[in-house]
């Protein structure tokens, strides 16, 4: 999010805002030293330590990083969105910066200030009975997991396939996929506050009404609905968001299935959106090739291949063999019921449907 009037739109950043033309950073000086009086000079970063560690991602960057800047509050972050504009200074916010593989916490354009937000750390609001919490942007998925874990909740939350210290809210904002009834992320979150380049703030939904009861519990306020203009955009910095938790399921299972015929995947497809469309796959589905799996499974095997890239097609048959029983294409989908005997009657379904289309089709138990 990078602050100023006169904007353009970028895609890209972490939680986002509008990026100023003709942007500079002539007068950081200014703006480093307007920081460090709102902020506290503990919180405004400028020694090379720092800067080297925010300008690296998993893959090479050229992006120069002046400094970063760490508020606690939308109070604060109002003020830094002043200030960037005082002094037409490019900020880019990031939640906890753990987007990796995506460009970590590195800014898409050069010479921005990060804006860290990993200090808004809390746990603002939550219901047992009414299934939600309401959470900062720096709270990760290992903190809301604790949180659950010591209430002793019977609610479960979507989790990421990613570093457990990575940010709930951004992952969402990002329309990440996770695991559970609630996989889609950003489908079961309302109530946004949202710090504007101006450094104006807004809440989305009911949540704009004093003490309006339902804030929490309903998507859709009075007019248009405005939480999709702050996901994957950069019109506005997220500050918190309430999130949507499902019932921890009584019967729990995972299915693993392959295909060793690549010409076999338009007929799988096809099933699986049977089982999609009459709701006996409710958890979010996920169909791999060999390559995508053989990466979470193991390096690349620069000795077997000899060094040379790609891998010839007969090292990658043998590899499937070893890690995959042979599949070129992986799918995985968790079985969930409110019973044993619901969830083993839709198991059988999904057998019948799916036995004829896959070579491998695997359960595994998880919790009743």
């Amino acid at each position: 999010m990078i602050s100023g009037r006169d904007s353009e739109i970028r895609e890209g950043s972490d939680l986002g805002a509008a990026v100023p033309k003709m942007a500079s950073v002539a007068d950081l000086p200014q703006a480093l030293a307007a920081w460090r009086q709102a902020l506290g000079p503990a919180h405004v970063l400028t020694d090379e330590t720092a800067l080297a560690v925010a300008r690296t991602a998993t893959f090479p960057t050229t992006q120069r990083v002046p400094a970063i800047i760490r508020p606690a509050n939308r109070s604060e972050i109002q003020e830094c969105m002043r200030i960037a504009n005082a002094s037409r200074t490019p900020v880019y916010p990031v939640s906890t910066g753990k987007n990796w593989g995506y460009g970590s916490r590195v800014p898409a354009r050069d010479s921005c200030v990060i804006m860290d937000l990993s200090r808004l750390n809390r746990i603002l609001d939550y219901d047992e009975n009414l299934a939600y919490v309401r959470v900062e942007t720096g709270v990760t998925f290992r903190q809301l997991f604790d949180f659950l874990t010591q209430k002793q909740s019977n609610l479960m939350m979507s989790v990421t396939g990613s570093t457990p210290d990575s940010s709930v809210v951004a992952n969402a904002l990002e329309r990440g996929h996770g695991t559970g009834p609630y996989g889609d992320r950003f489908a079961h979150t309302c109530n946004l506050e949202v710090v504007l380049p101006t450094g104006e703030c807004l809440t989305t939904g009911l949540g704009r009404f004093p003490d309006a009861a339902a804030a929490s519990v309903s998507r859709w306020g009075v007019g248009p609905h405005l939480d999709g203009l702050f996901s994957q955009s950069n019109l506005g910095i997220v500050t918190s968001m309430t999130i949507w938790l499902s019932p921890k399921p009584g019967y729990l299972q995972v299915c693993f299935l392959g295909i060793n015929d690549p010409c076999r995947l338009t007929e799988l497809l096809d099933a699986l959106r049977v089982l999609r469309s009459q709701e006996l796959l409710r958890w979010p589905l996920h169909v791999w090739n060999d390559l995508k799996m053989l990466s979470l499974a193991r390096q690349y095997p620069w000795k077997e291949s000899g060094g040379r890239t790609p891998l010839s097609p007969q090292l990658r048959e043998c590899i499937r063999d070893d890690y995959l029983w042979g599949s070129a294409w992986t799918g995985s989908v968790g079985l969930c019921a409110a019973s044993k005997e619901q969830g083993q009657a839709e198991r059988c379904a999904i057998e019948r449907i799916l036995g004829s289309k896959v070579d491998k089709l695997v359960f595994f138990d998880g919790v009743e």
